[in-house]
């Protein structure tokens, strides 16, 4: 008489969790005491009445659930569990009513269905406490759940027990029957489509790399419903890029309904290859600052530098261009070398206001004179720190620069035109001229 029932959806994520859960129940208490795939009844049978009376005869349901236990569709797109006619559904169900221990255990990363999530007959499944299993860490997760077994009343292979109580041996006339045609349908119908998960093909390409390298892991499998790499689901046949920046070993499990296959490759992580760091050796701006309107030169030259980015842009290691910034602006240049190591460093262009032009007026009193007649040169400068006075005169004294307005007398020689020129702040010049007629002395008759 089975004392552990395995309630699980076949064609569900769950399944090869199931297979590889009854290899283990089998040898802690012995095939006699497991029940498990009711979804294969022999023709003529009320299916609900051979549940019932298989699920009466156990000590403890398992209640496997998987990721898509809840959602699982039929194949016109209803919940499974909300078909009255769901084994799944009947299994809990009939277990639940008759007060019979039920464990949720949760596979692939399952979570626990809230009463809400379920079906009237299953609500109470909700406040069952549930057993976890992980790939990660799945010896200690079967101590665990074979500990809750044991106390629901199971025995292990060769311990030794209370009598059996009455109210089993009734039941267990009853059910025995059932039982056993239903487990010779089940190893007459599912036994030839039971295979052997096998692992063709696991190899790292390359074994041995650099620490910062990459490498390839491809695997090939046949005959597995469920594979898994360090505990995530993958697919049967597939190849991943891993980045391991130590020596570390890699995990493969393929599983079937009755096997499990595991194999494990190592990829070698030596000290990574020396790598220069990448340098800028100058960074400048020529000028520094600039009028509006006006350019700068940046100029940079950098040593091993895979990659050089100025504020994002590639540009050539060493280089120079021309930049018109409308305001002050800051210029990030970043040397990047094949590892990835950086250095940057930032110049400023800084853009000044507009300079304010000097004001000059410029006159000669008067403008047409006799050879050797003095002239008198007036003129107003304003916001100027030097000026001259072109031909003949130059430089204008500092007194007479700073000075509203100013005169001098010249006594030109022949016709001639001056020109003042006033230079403001950062080299800002106005100019002014002033034009002088000389007329030759008219002869004297005897």
């Amino acid at each position: 008489m089975p004392g552990i029932f395995l309630s699980y959806r076949r064609r569900g994520e769950s399944a090869g969790y199931a297979g590889h859960l009854a290899d283990e129940l089998r040898d802690r208490f012995g095939p006699e005491q497991l029940f498990r795939d009711i979804d294969t009844i022999p023709p003529g049978q009320d299916f609900v009445k051979v549940i019932a009376d298989a699920v009466g005869a156990c000590d403890v349901l398992l209640a496997l659930i998987g990721p898509d236990w809840l959602t699982a569709k039929d194949p016109s797109g209803h919940r499974r569990l909300d078909d009255p006619d769901d084994f799944i559904r009947h299994e809990i169900a009939a277990a639940l009513s008759r007060d019979i221990p039920v464990i949720p255990v949760l596979v692939g990363g399952a979570t626990m269905p809230t009463a809400a999530d379920l079906p009237e007959p299953l609500k109470a499944l909700a406040r069952r406490q549930a057993s976890e299993l992980s790939d990660a860490r799945w010896d200690f997760d079967v101590q665990k759940l074979i500990a809750a077994i044991k106390r629901a009343g199971v025995r292990t292979v060769g311990q030794k027990g209370p009598p059996v109580e009455r109210r089993w041996l009734a039941r267990g006339a009853i059910a025995l029957l059932a039982v056993a045609v239903l487990w010779a349908g089940w190893k007459l119908l599912l036994a030839p489509r039971i295979t052997v998960p096998q692992i063709e093909v696991f190899e790292a390409a390359p074994p041995r790399i650099h620490a910062g390298e990459s490498v390839a892991l491809r695997w090939r499998t046949s005959n597995a419903e469920q594979v898994s790499l360090e505990g995530n689901n993958v697919w049967p046949s597939d190849t991943v890029d891993v980045d391991p920046v130590k020596t570390t070993t890699y995990h493969l499990v393929a599983r079937s309904r009755a096997a499990r296959a595991d194999r494990s490759v190592t990829v070698e992580v030596t000290a990574p290859l020396a790598v220069n760091r990448p340098a800028i050796l100058s960074f400048q701006a020529d000028p520094s600052t600039i009028n509006p309107g006006e350019a700068a030169v940046l100029h940079w030259h950098t040593a091993n530098a895979h990659r050089v980015a100025l504020d994002g842009k590639s540009v050539p290691p060493a280089e120079a261009t021309t930049v018109n910034p409308a305001a002050t602006t800051t210029y990030t240049l970043v040397a990047t070398n094949e590892r990835g190591d950086q250095d940057s460093k930032t110049v400023t262009v800084r853009v000044t206001a507009t300079p304010v032009k000097p004001r000059v007026e410029f006159r000669a009193f008067p403008t047409t004179v006799m050879l050797k007649q003095p002239v008198r040169l007036c003129w107003v400068i304003l916001n100027a720190g030097s000026a001259r006075i072109d031909p003949d005169v130059g430089p204008l004294q500092p007194n007479q620069v700073r000075s509203p307005k100013d005169c001098l007398t010249v006594t030109p020689l022949k016709t001639t035109t001056y020109t003042l020129t006033a230079v403001g702040e950062r080299g800002a010049t106005q100019t002014d001229t002033a034009t002088v007629q000389v007329r030759p002395k008219p002869l004297v008759k005897p």
